[in-house]
């Protein structure tokens, strides 16, 4: 242990001195056992080392995407050491956009693994930090620019678009704020039936984990998709959503589905 750790400003490092007959795990685990100070001290430097085991690894990522001469395998190793290090924090938020901008430039099935994480990464911030984060003034217009993103050849277009509904329903879940709302609309009115399709579950799906009652403008809107939407499977996925929501029964559904009603 570092001479520098300290709890509470008294030094103890003199404390891990090993009694005779004593294993410094054995001492280790009494002092935590049976000393508050020291246990509160010895937290406070375990997640600190976290911290900078989190940074640091994020931190060789982003070299090592940008650099032309990269390894898959490097990449790879380094995204297992961002994800065992430790809970992101709302001061990686930037760093974490910044990279899946970078990495879907790149393109390639490899580098997929990468947006994963940082979704992955994201979205455990924001159930952890809840408001704090959803607050954060650059994550929305992230994800409504991930989710427009466009390009050819695209393998993770279908995840990415997922992933940023997930979080944009999570915030607006969270905070109710407009702009989260308003990019939850404009994927139920995506021109593609398949995300308008989609789109619908996870927004659905998305609310009933988090806990958060349906807005009733997003009600609205899937009884329209289930009325109106030109494709009858997102018309049948329309009314099953309502169906979970105890809206609409099945057999009211299917009368609907096959314009009985």
């Amino acid at each position: 242990m570092s001479d520098s750790f300290k709890a509470g400003g008294t030094e103890l490092v003199g404390q891990f001195i090993p009694g005779e007959g004593e294993t410094m795990a054995e001492r280790l685990g009494h002092l935590l056992e049976t000393d508050p100070e020291f246990r509160t001290g010895f937290d406070r430097y375990i997640e600190a080392q976290l911290r900078k085991q989190y940074h640091e690894a994020l931190r060789d990522l982003h070299a090592v995407v940008q650099n032309p001469d990269r390894e898959r395998e490097a990449v790879w190793k380094l995204i297992s050491r961002v994800q065992t290090s430790d809970w992101p924090t709302p001061e990686h938020v930037t760093a974490l956009i910044e990279l899946e901008r970078i990495t879907r430039e790149i393109g390639g099935t490899a580098y997929t693994n990468v947006e994963e994480m940082v979704f992955e990464e994201l979205a455990r911030l924001v159930r952890r930090e809840g408001e704090r984060v959803a607050r954060i003034q650059e994550l929305l217009p992230f994800l409504g620019e991930a989710f427009r993103y466009q390009r050819k050849y695209d393998n993770f277009a279908a995840r990415r678009r997922e992933a940023s509904l997930e979080m944009a329903a999570s915030i607006a879940c969270l905070t109710g704020d407009e702009r989260a709302l308003a990019l939850l609309h404009e994927a139920l009115a995506h021109p593609t039936s398949k995300v308008r399709g989609v789109a619908a579950i996870v927004i659905h799906d998305t609310y009933q984990w988090m806990g958060c009652d349906v807005p009733e403008t997003l009600i609205a809107r899937f009884w329209q998709m289930a009325e109106e939407d030109g494709n009858k499977r997102v018309r049948q996925t329309a009314l099953a959503v309502l169906q979970r929501l105890e809206l609409i029964s099945y057999e009211e559904a299917m009368d609907r589905l096959e314009g009985k009603r």
